[in-house]
Order: C-alpha cells, then sequence, then structure tokens
C-alpha cells in the first residue's frame, strides 16, 4: 500500500510541475516592476525597474533567474522542445574598458556560490569548467580577452556548453538586412543591444543574433551551429542571467526578457524599458553660471578690436607661401599645417618609433606633397639635442642618398622635423623580415651599399663642415620608391670644421641600462635615458628582460645551489591609480622562452597548462596587483614567493617593517612611487628572505616574507635571471629603474642620484583653487582687456610656436616680412649695397640675433625672375694659392650639384662676378636664379637661351638644351679668367674685341703660354699649376660637348689624382677657333643688344657670316656655324652687351 502511495504522490508532483511549467510557456518583462525574479550576488532590481546584475563593485559576481523552472522535454516523448528567448541588456563602465561580461544561461539549479567572478563570469571555477557533469547551455557576451579560454578578442559573443571556452564565436555586430554588410556593434558602449537566441528541435539549430535596440531582428544570424541540446537540458531547468566584474568596475543591466516554448518569443515593448543610469557625477559649474552674462559681452567686445588688428596687421605684413618652397626646404611649418597633413597624428599614419619621439605618414594640405613628419618629445632634453642636431646637420644638407630634411615645427610640449616620404621604409624590415616575406636581390643590396657609401663621402669630406652620423645603421637606411639607399636620422649627428679635432663628447646613452647588457623579448624595451620598460601600456601583453649570459649557481663539490642576493628598484605605473594590470615578477628560470606562456594572471611565465609543473624549473619573486582566486591570492596588493607556480609557498601584503615600532606599515604598488626589494637565499638554511622599502629609505631588518625552500632541487646548474611583466586588461606599464645581484655575497648598492626618470602618464590635476577664484579673475579681465589687447596687438602674436636663435644660423628658412622690415628699417635708401638686374639689396640687422644680413629685394610681377647683384669693392688682387683654392672650392660645387645632389642642377650662368667669397676667402657659386634641375638618368629640359656672352655653350644656343657639360663650357672660360686676370670679352689697344680663349689658344701654339698668366702674380705663382689650369680651361671650352670632362674628371685633375691628357693647340683650333677667330669684322655691323631668342641670335649672326663667308663651308659643328678656311674676325668681339636675358 506504502509503494502505491508514493507512486501516487510523485505523479501529483509531475502533474503540478508541469501545470506550472505550461503556464509559463510564454513569458515577457518590459522592464522588471513586478520585482519577481530571483536575484544573489550583486544582482538588484532598481525602482526603474532596470536589473543590475553587478552594482559596480570589484571581482563581483551577480545573478538574476526566472522565479520558476521550466519543462523543456516533450513529456510524450522525452525530446527537447523548441525554444526562443529574446533580451535587452547594456554594459556601462567608467573606464574604456569594462569587466568581464555577462551571460544568458540554463542550468539545472541556482546554486552558483562555488563559480568563480572574472573570467568564468560567475558560472564555472577551475574545476568545474569544462565537466560535462554542469548541464549549463549559455550565451556569452564576452568583453575581455581571455588567452585561456582561447577568446577571438575581447568583444565577442559565444555559444557554450558546460564550459566557457565557447563551441562558436565571432565578433559582436549583425548583418544588415538590405546590403547584406557586417556592421560592428561596442558591446561596452553605454548602449541597449538587443539580443535573440533560437533553437530548433527539428535540426538541433542554434542561432545567435544581436542588434541595436532600434533596429528589427535580422534576417542572418551572427551565430549559427548545431547542437543536439537535449544531451545537456535537464528536466527541470532553470533559465538566467549572469555577470562579474573582475578587477574593473562595470554595471551590467537587464533591460527586458521574453521566452516561448515552440513559439517565438513575444515582442518586448522598448516604449516600456527603463532608462540607464547616467555615469559619474553631474557637472555643476556655479562659476559658469556667474560668469557666462558678464564674459559674453566682453568676449564679443574683444573679439572685434583683435580681428580688426589682426586684419590690419595681416594686410600690412601679407606673406605668400609657394608651392615650390617646400621642396627647396627645409623651412618652419605651420603646426597646423603638420596637424592637418597627419589627421591629428592618428595611430593608422603612424610609421615607427624612433629613440625620442614617433614618425607619422603625411600628405601637406596645399602641395599634396607626401611627408614622414617625426614627432619629438619637447619635455625631453635628449629630445631636443636630437631635433637641434638634425636641423644644424642635414637641414642645409642635400644629396641624393641623404634623406632630404623639407623643415621643421617648434611647438609648446613639442618638437616637430618634416622629411622627405620614403615609401618603401627602411633596410632593416628588407634584412631582418620574417622568411618568405620582403627581400633584396644582392644587385639592390650593392647599389644601396654604394649610395649609402657616396652619402657618407658627402658628409665627411665634401661638406662644408665635417658631419659625423654617429648612427649608422640598417633602420636608419631608408629606401625611396627607386630602392635607393638613403641615410636618415641624423639626431645623434655632430659637425666641426676641417682640418679641426672632433669636439669630445660622451658615449651615446646614459647610466642605467643599454641594449649591450641586457637581453629583451616581448614589449620590453630600454628608454634612452636607460629606463627598462616591461610593457608598454598596451592591453594583454607580456615582456621580458634577462641577463643576457646564464649563472652558475651551484657549488662544484655539494652540488647544492649557492647563496645569492638580489636588489633592484622597480615602479609600476598606470592610467587609472585605482588600478593596475595583473603585476611583475623577478624569476631565475633555466631558458629564456616563454613564448608559449599568457598574460594577464600568469605574469608572462606560465599558461594554463604549465603552472604548478616541476618540470618548468622556475623560482621567482611576484609584486602582484590582481587577487585572483583561482591562485588563492590574499589580496590585491601583494608580495609572494613562488615555485613552478603562481600559486605562492608564502606571501604577504606590501609593506615595509619599521625598525622602531616593530610594526608593519601597509605600502601600495600601484602607488606610482619607486620601491625597492632585495631578495636573499642562504645556500645553508635554504632560508628565502623578500623585503621591500621606499627607495629613499634603508633596507629594513626584518623581511616582509620568508620561506625555507631548498632551491636545489628547482634550479639548474646554470640558470637565466630577469625580469617579467603582463598588463591583463589595463594599460598599466612596469619599469625597473636599477638592479644589482651577486652570488654568495651580498648585492651592490644602487646609487639612486643616479636612476633614470619614470615618464608622467596622465594629464595634471586642475587645482581646486581655479574654481573659487575664476568669477574674480574674470571681473579683473573685464577691466583689463581691452588695453591689453590694443597694447599686445601691435606685437607679434603670440601662438602655439617657438622661435629658438639658433634656428637664424642654420638656415636657409623662411623670414617674417615684419622681421625683414624692421631689420633694413623699412628698406631705406641709406641701406641700399647694390642693385641687380631686377631688384635691390639692402643691408639689415636681425631684431633678436643682432645678425647682419643681406636681403635681396625682388619684383614678385616680374617675369624675368631673380639675377644678380655685383657690388664692387676694391680689394687688393688675390695670390695664386688663393687663385688655386677658389677654383678648386668651385669645381667641388658644381661636382656637388651635378652628380651628387638628389637631382641635377645645371647653374646656367658660372662667371667671376657669381662667385663670392667669404671672410676666409673660400669661394662660394652664388645666384642660382637661372638654375635648372632634373633628375637623373632622364634628358635635360628644353629652355630659352639664357647667359652672360662669352660664357655660352656653342650647343646650348643651337638646341636650348642646358646641361651639365654647358655648365663645364662655362668653368673652362672661368679658369682663364681667373688665371688670366682677363674677362671673356676684351679690347685690344686697337679697339678691337677678342675672345679670351683665342688669346690664350694663340699663345700656346707660339710657345708663350706663360706669358698669359695674370702679371700680377709675377714671382708668387706656381707655373706648373697656372699651366695646369689653363690647359684644363680650353679642355673644358671645347665646342664639341662629348670632347669635355665631366666635373668628378675635373676635380681629379686640380688634385692631381689624375694626369691631364695629352694634347695640343691643333686640337682646339680645329674646332675653337674656327668658331671664335673672326678678325676683320667691323664693330658697327652688330650693335650691342640682348638676344632673348635663339631666332634673334640667328638673325644677328647670319648676315656677318654671309658677308664675310668666301671660301665656303669647310667643317659644320651641329648645325650652328658654317666655317670658311679664311680666318674671320672674333665674333663675340662685336656683341658689346654681356648678358643673354630672357
Amino acid at each position: 500500500m506504502l509503494p502505491k502511495k508514493i507512486m501516487f504522490f510523485c505523479l501529483l508532483l509531475r502533474l503540478g510541475i508541469a501545470w506550472s511549467s505550461n503556464g509559463e510557456d510564454q513569458f515577457v518583462y518590459s522592464g522588471f516592476t513586478t520585482n519577481d525574479l530571483h536575484l544573489d550576488g550583486g544582482a538588484r532590481i532598481m525602482p526603474s525597474g532596470l536589473v543590475e546584475l553587478t552594482n559596480g563593485m570589484v571581482r563581483q559576481k551577480g545573478h538574476a533567474f526566472h522565479p520558476s523552472p521550466h519543462l523543456f522535454h516533450n513529456s510524450s516523448g522525452g525530446t527537447l522542445q523548441s525554444f526562443s528567448i529574446s533580451f535587452v541588456f547594456a554594459i556601462l563602465s567608467i573606464y574604456p574598458v569594462s569587466g568581464h561580461g555577462l551571460a544568458f544561461f540554463i542550468a539545472p539549479n541556482m546554486n552558483f556560490s562555488a563559480a568563480f567572478p572574472t573570467q568564468y563570469l560567475g558560472l564555472f571555477n577551475d574545476q568545474t569548467n569544462g565537466d560535462p557533469n554542469s548541464h549549463i547551455f549559455a550565451v556569452e557576451l564576452d568583453t575581455v580577452q581571455n588567452y585561456d579560454l582561447y577568446d577571438v578578442n575581447n568583444n565577442h559573443i559565444g555559444i557554450n556548453i558546460n564550459s566557457l571556452r565557447s563551441m562558436e564565436s565571432y565578433d559582436a555586430g549583425y548583418y544588415d538586412d538590405k546590403s547584406d554588410n557586417f556592421l560592428n556593434l561596442t558591446l561596452n558602449s553605454h548602449q541597449a543591444i538587443q539580443v535573440w537566441v533560437d533553437y530548433n528541435r527539428e535540426a538541433t539549430q542554434i542561432n545567435v543574433t544581436i542588434a541595436p535596440l532600434n533596429v528589427a531582428k535580422p534576417v542572418r544570424p551572427l551565430l549559427s551551429t548545431t547542437y543536439n541540446l537535449s544531451t545537456v537540458i535537464t528536466d527541470p531547468a532553470y533559465m538566467g542571467f549572469s555577470s562579474s566584474t573582475g578587477s574593473v568596475i562595470g554595471q551590467h543591466c537587464l533591460l527586458g526578457w521574453s521566452f516561448g516554448i515552440n513559439s517565438p518569443a513575444p515582442p518586448i515593448d522598448i516604449t516600456k524599458l527603463p532608462e540607464l543610469p547616467r555615469l559619474g557625477p553631474k557637472a555643476k559649474s556655479k562659476a559658469l553660471q556667474i560668469a557666462l552674462p558678464i564674459a559674453i559681452p566682453v568676449l564679443l567686445l574683444s573679439t572685434s578690436i583683435a580681428i580688426f588688428l589682426l586684419v590690419r596687421r595681416n594686410i600690412r605684413y601679407a606673406e605668400l607661401r609657394e608651392d615650390w618652397e617646400v621642396e627647396y626646404g627645409p623651412h618652419r611649418f605651420s603646426y597646423k599645417d603638420l596637424f592637418d597633413a597627419t589627421q591629428g597624428f592618428r595611430d593608422n599614419n603612424l610609421l615607427g618609433r624612433g629613440g625620442f619621439g614617433m614618425v607619422y605618414k603625411g600628405v601637406l594640405p596645399v602641395s599634396r606633397v607626401n611627408v614622414a613628419v617625426k614627432r619629438v618629445s619637447h619635455d625631453s632634453k635628449q629630445g631636443m639635442k636630437e631635433f637641434i642636431a638634425e636641423i644644424v646637420s642635414i637641414g642645409h644638407l642635400q644629396h641624393r642618398n641623404l634623406v632630404p630634411l623639407l623643415g621643421y615645427c617648434r611647438r609648446k610640449g613639442e618638437l616637430l622635423l618634416v622629411y622627405d616620404y620614403m615609401p618603401n621604409g627602411s633596410l632593416d624590415k628588407y634584412m631582418y623580415g620574417k622568411e618568405g616575406k620582403l627581400t633584396l636581390e644582392w644587385i639592390q643590396r650593392f647599389r644601396i651599399i654604394k649610395g649609402v657609401a657616396s652619402g657618407l663621402l658627402y658628409l665627411h669630406e665634401e661638406c662644408e663642415k665635417v658631419i659625423i652620423h654617429r648612427d649608422i645603421k640598417a633602420s636608419n637606411v631608408l629606401l625611396d620608391n627607386e630602392m635607393n639607399g638613403r641615410l636618415g636620422d641624423f639626431g645623434l649627428a655632430r659637425l666641426y670644421d676641417h682640418g679641426t679635432d672632433p669636439q669630445a663628447t660622451h658615449v651615446v646613452g646614459t647610466i642605467g641600462f643599454t641594449q649591450a647588457n641586457l637581453s629583451l623579448d616581448g614589449t620590453a624595451t630600454i628608454k634612452p635615458d636607460g629606463l627598462l620598460e616591461l610593457t608598454n601600456g598596451s592591453f594583454n601583453l607580456k615582456g621580458h628582460a634577462f641577463y643576457p649570459t646564464p649563472l652558475w649557481f651551484r657549488n662544484s663539490p655539494s652540488g647544492n645551489v649557492k647563496s645569492f642576493s638580489v636588489t633592484f628598484i622597480f615602479n609600476i605605473v598606470s592610467a587609472n591609480p585605482d588600478k593596475s594590470a595583473d603585476g611583475m615578477a623577478f624569476f631565475i628560470t633555466t631558458s629564456k622562452n616563454f613564448s608559449g606562456a599568457f598574460p594577464a594572471q600568469y605574469l608572462g611565465l606560465f599558461n594554463d597548462q604549465n603552472n604548478g609543473n616541476a618540470s618548468n624549473h622556475i623560482f621567482a619573486v611576484e609584486l602582484d596587483t590582481i587577487q585572483n582566486s583561482e591562485f588563492e591570492d590574499i589580496n590585491d596588493n601583494h608580495v609572494g614567493i613562488n615555485i613552478n607556480s603562481l600559486h605562492s609557498v608564502q606571501a604577504q601584503s606590501a609593506a615595509i617593517y619599521d625598525d622602531k615600532s616593530g610594526t608593519f606599515n601597509n605600502l601600495t604598488l600601484t602607488s606610482r612611487d619607486a620601491m625597492q626589494v632585495w631578495v636573499e637565499y642562504d645556500g645553508g638554511t635554504t632560508q628565502i628572505n623578500v623585503t621591500l622599502a621606499p627607495i629613499r629609505m634603508a633596507k629594513p631588518v626584518r623581511p616582509l616574507v620568508s620561506a625555507i625552500y631548498n632551491l636545489s632541487t628547482v634550479l639548474s646548474d646554470t640558470a637565466y635571471i630577469g625580469f617579467s611583466s603582463s598588463t591583463g586588461v589595463f594599460n598599466s606599464r612596469y619599469y625597473v629603474l636599477g638592479w644589482s645581484f651577486s652570488m654568495s655575497n651580498r648585492a651592490s648598492v644602487i646609487d639612486i642620484t643616479k636612476l633614470p626618470t619614470v615618464p608622467r602618464v596622465g594629464s595634471r590635476s586642475h587645482s581646486k583653487v581655479l574654481l573659487i577664484v575664476l568669477p574674480v579673475v574674470i571681473a579683473s579681465f573685464i577691466f583689463v582687456a581691452g588695453t591689453v589687447i590694443i597694447l599686445l596687438a601691435r606685437r607679434k602674436l603670440v601662438n602655439n610656436e617657438i622661435q629658438e636663435d639658433w634656428e637664424i644660423e642654420f638656415g636657409p628658412h623662411r623670414f617674417a616680412y615684419n622681421d625683414l622690415f624692421l631689420a633694413t628699417e623699412g628698406f631705406k635708401n641709406k641701406n641700399v649695397l647694390g642693385a641687380g638686374g631686377f631688384g635691390k639689396v639692402y643691408k639689415g640687422l636681425l631684431p633678436t640675433s643682432k645678425l647682419e644680413i643681406a636681403v635681396k629685394r625682388l619684383s614678385h610681377e616680374s617675369k624675368q625672375g631673380t639675377k644678380e647683384f655685383i657690388t664692387e669693392i676694391d680689394k687688393p688682387s688675390l695670390d695664386w694659392a688663393t687663385r688655386f683654392h677658389i677654383i678648386k672650392g668651385v669645381a667641388c660645387g658644381l661636382l656637388y650639384l651635378h652628380e651628387k645632389w638628389d637631382k641635377v642642377v645645371i647653374h646656367r650662368d658660372i662667371k667671376a662676378s657669381n662667385v663670392l667669397l667669404d671672410n676666409e676667402l673660400n669661394g662660394r657659386l652664388g645666384d642660382f636664379g637661372l638654375a635648372k634641375s632634373f633628375d637623373h638618368g632622364t634628358d635635360p629640359p628644353t629652355t630659352r637661351v639664357i647667359g652672360t656672352m662669352g660664357y655660352l655653350a656653342p650647343e646650348l644656343v643651337r638646341t636650348g638644351k642646358a646641361s651639365p657639360l654647358t655648365d663645364v663650357f662655362a668653368f673652362g672660360i672661368f679658369l682663364l679668367e681667373v688665371t688670366c686676370g682677363q674677362r671673356p670679352v676684351n679690347q685690344n689697344a686697337e679697339g678691337e674685341q677678342f675672345m679670351l680663349v683665342d688669346w690664350v689658344i694663340d699663345h700656346w701654339q707660339k710657345g708663350s703660354l706663360v706669358e698669359t698668366i695674370d702679371k700680377r702674380l709675377e714671382g708668387g705663382c706656381n707655373i706648373d699649376e697656372a699651366c695646369l689650369v689653363l690647359k684644363l680651361g680650353l679642355l673644358c671650352s671645347q665646342p664639341f660637348a662629348c670632347a669635355r670632362p665631366r666635373m668628378h674628371l675635373v676635380e681629379q685633375y686640380l688634385n692631381g689624382d689624375m694626369q691631364l691628357p695629352e694634347f695640343t693647340p691643333s686640337d682646339i683650333s680645329m674646332s675653337m677657333l674656327a668658331l671664335m677667330e673672326n678678325r676683320g669684322f667691323d664693330p658697327s655691323t652688330m650693335s650691342p643688344s640682348v638676344l632673348t631668342t635663339r631666332d634673334e641670335f640667328w638673325h644677328n649672326v647670319k648676315p656677318l657670316w654671309r658677308t664675310h663667308s668666301n671660301a665656303g663651308p669647310q667643317r659644320y659643328m651641329s648645325n650652328l656655324l658654317q666655317l670658311s678656311s679664311t680666318p674671320v674676325t672674333n665674333l663675340g668681339m662685336v656683341l658689346k652687351s654681356e648678358t643673354f636675358g630672357y
């Protein structure tokens, strides 16, 4: 009888459950005002009907369950029924990152007391995760990437069965029904998002769809997978939501929820959903309410006055910037132009990082020129030195194998250098890239090597000063679009005068760590001042620093680990002062390979598989700033001794022992204050002591942590020592400032006066006093604003850029018109030094530096362009040694223009009046107003005939093409001019004009070449050198361009590195004299005029030629002249004008 009653009771109970579940086959919550959910942990229902699963505390979990269980299986066949769920959630966080996330789940019971928060989302712990007996189906909304669980990223949706290792997951987002494009969503966006979870029993298909709250359910689901949930979901089962915060404060909110069995979930009425709470205190500015009515009228008045004065000033001192100025820098750029060019220095334009700054790609707004902008920290003294070194060394240099510096910008807080953009990057990425990636053929490598060698030769021997680069390496060799090697990064360069000893300098780098004495991996880097940075402030990173060579830890006789002592100084800096990443550790290990280690809670030392494995052979001292329940951490601010695992053998809260009071005083590892750690091991007693103290305090007598452990069972014979750290979900930085180690003795004392400085993080705190005194300050401003604006308007407006005195010395750069106006006293006539063809030259004195300058004022409207001005100053005659020195200097300059600059530059007006002498009588080639440039390997462009009569090469008149060899022709005439002391076109005693070259050839034929040397050099001239120069001048002025030497040969002839080829006057007379000997012409036949075109030139010359062609043509020279056998008068003699114009 009793068994029948029991059976009857079970039947009634079954029917009761079935009745309750059948009554709940559908439900919908548009807000939770009924307050009938079952809650635990940190979950609560707000008065507005909002469910907060977590309430903003760290390491917290919370659950919300439907109050009654449900029967998911069909009572007749026992198969799982189809079901559909829809819910609306939001994740709120005051930080850029949030807690670990939330999940919808179906579970056999409501007991989750053993579950961990953090990465397990309050559903599992390290024992139950992956246990098939859990019978949990879940859909996770995960906002932290956990490597243990193989998360795809920190913003994904996943389908989970009995584990948080998702069987299917994808980035959070949805597919647009019209375009079928995938649109990303951010789970931690502070916006409400709706989720649909559908299960089809026939197809065993699970679909998960997500969309913003105001978007209809997309047709295409985000996740879709096949899995028979009959093996997972039990009867009865509970539905609900779970969330966890981990180490980050976050709020996980539920706004609505609906459910249906064998039918779609009922729609949620979004008009009835509760509002999300606003994070952070509401800003209340009483000062703004007081000041605004007063400040607006004052601002309008001040703005009107300022605009009026500014417009008047801009009109008076208006300047123009031409597009070509960008190409022929360097000059000073405005910060705004560089900001716009790099799109606000966005990370997607970042090309790389240097020692003292970052380099961004940019496009200049007007000229659309691609540039690379190096952003140097102004606060760094080394960065400031690098900034000046770049401008001083390479700012005025141009060479085809140097990276051109186009300009710079000086702004408060930062310094910017603007370079020509090198599209192929640096050489090192081709040399040390991954196998199978970018590489270079030998021909390319050899050309790059020769290019860099050419650049170094120019720096060392051919510049005005000797420049030592001091940092030549593959990463400083950049490749242009033609894969030419260009030497860059002159931040460490030094320069000094030729013939002097280089100034002694410090070894580049400062006290601290250098790359030579540490081995690094991961994100560990060494800062320029010697600061060791283990992590660089990004999420989910690890970094290691090792002593480069292994150390012998065992005694030879006993084989036991010897005593050792370590001390180091560290600093943990977090962007959020109250939060840090997972921590750092000092370790001793057998290997430097930590590639399989996880960041976050494993500190870059272990992973979920080898944590606790005795084969690790790792001894570590952890400085842990996250409480992890898996490792039984005592809190989130502790020091621990670890053996082969992150389960500490012994741990204590971070503190210092006070020797006087005998008590421990707490310390905060994340205080941003440097601290010192001592780790000591006694090989005899096997005792490990760890002591902690602030940096400026002596080592306490009593250690913080002490344990007995025989490290002979852990460490191998040889082992590496070093540091490891990881960041997890926070962007913290871990620094090691100093480190000493000793075997069998006490570690050496670290000199704290020589430690590097830790960089400041975050913005400076604003003073509360400002909020109090703001009304008073504004009232005072009203009284003085008008007067101050009027007074300041006449001075240079203060902007974000700073002008340094040293900038003036290392030009050229763009001067303000106002400065030049003041320097020349308004361009007064009393300051005129001379007049050129198209402008005047004024003497001036720069206002700030008091540097004397010459200012050439040209007409911008003149189509003639710029032309030389010549000021004749009576000076003593130059001796031969000085003249020869000037000749070689001009030859060196021409060699640079023709062959060694980035482009070929043709001067087109080489003559004595365009060679200027500095205070040391060095020859400097000037007046580039007629110069033209073109790329190496291309044909020179055709131009109009321009130059000075007597210096024009014959082919220039015929073809209109100026080339390097036309410059060589003019240089040959210049050699004769300097050696003979006569002009290219002269008059004899009878008043007839003759060409200097004719006169020199005539004397050479008679054997009296020496008599052509300037008479003022008698007794002080090196005859051999003078004859060499005369013959070289004749060789350079040959009428056939192909017979003239290139400038690199000319320089070798002058320097005596190569012997001048043998030739006779007759070799030239057959070509040169036939063109130039025109004796017997009547000077009145040609009027003195400026020949502006080739047609005009021939119009004047051909009548003369027809008049004196008596014997018919004998030689045809480049279609220029038909030469007769009868000697004719000098053609240039009848052209009294010196210059051909446009």
